[in-house]
């Protein structure tokens, strides 16, 4: 690699890093921040035989939430994609384990499918759901 294409991946990576908290209120970020999640869905967990026994779900009985505060430039760009999906893996497998199936599921098939990132959207999956920014009373500078 030349050093010129050095200098470019440098300044490139430096760019599409998340900001924070105080880089955001020093740059004025403008665009609206909005709530970004994906859910764990299609997650089953199996009985000693192989057998399905039931859907993997959250402690309240519906599905487990991802979510993040991201600009819909961030969320189109797929920068985040990697989280969403380890995250939701983190989060199923605690939810099978909470189920008393720590490894008899199927999480792992799901992340492996990619389902998770295919599902990432607007919570709870309608329009207009906003993320607070953060003010400078939010934000802690030591």
């Amino acid at each position: 690699m030349t050093k010129r294409g050095a200098y470019s991946l440098t300044i490139v990576l430096v760019l599409a890093s998340p900001l924070s908290c105080q880089e955001r209120l020093v740059d004025e970020q403008t665009e609206e921040l909005w709530k970004i999640c994906t859910a764990v869905t299609s997650a089953r967990v199996y009985d000693e035989q192989g057998n399905p026994v039931r859907m993997v779900h959250g402690p309240t009985g519906g599905n487990s939430l991802v979510c993040l505060c991201l600009t819909i430039d961030e969320t189109l760009s797929g920068d985040y994609d990697e989280y969403f999906n380890d995250k939701t893996l983190e989060v199923c497998l605690q939810d099978a384990t909470r189920l008393g199936y720590p490894e008899a599921n199927d999480c792992a098939y799901w992340y492996e499918d990619g389902l998770w990132v295919r599902t990432i959207g607007g919570y709870p999956y309608e329009d207009d759901v906003r993320c607070e920014v953060p003010t400078s009373s939010g934000c802690s500078v030591q």
